[in-house]
């Protein structure tokens, strides 16, 4: 991801400190979302579980590890058939960077592969 955009994104999210309902609106209000991230985060039953969730508690030891934890906050239990199809229309549009990271996922989740 490129550089500057992060340290950027970084300094804006620690603006909206103590603030996560205003960080929210603005992110929403400005398009910061793609379909896919909100349709992962409207049907999380791991989000929806965290009513009164202590985020002080949250101690990694590396990025990999907290990324695999909020990665699965959002998790949806996508259908099988629908990743599938999804792989295939990637290698049909020769797309193979979109293609390959979800093929990396399925692998991470352990979902069948069939082309």
């Amino acid at each position: 991801m490129n550089d500057k955009f992060h340290k950027n994104l970084s300094a804006l999210l620690k603006i909206f400190n103590n603030r996560p309902n205003h960080l929210s609106k603005f992110l929403i209000e400005n398009d910061a979302f793609n379909k896919t991230f909100i349709k992962n985060i409207i049907k999380s039953n791991n989000l929806s579980k965290l009513k009164n969730f202590d985020h002080k508690s949250l101690l990694f030891s590396d990025y990999e590890e907290m990324d695999e934890f909020f990665s699965n906050l959002i998790k949806v239990n996508n259908d099988e058939d629908e990743l599938n199809e999804k792989l295939f229309s990637y290698i049909q549009n020769e797309e193979f960077e979109s293609a390959a990271k979800l093929r990396d996922y399925m692998i991470k989740n352990s979902i069948n592969i069939k082309l």
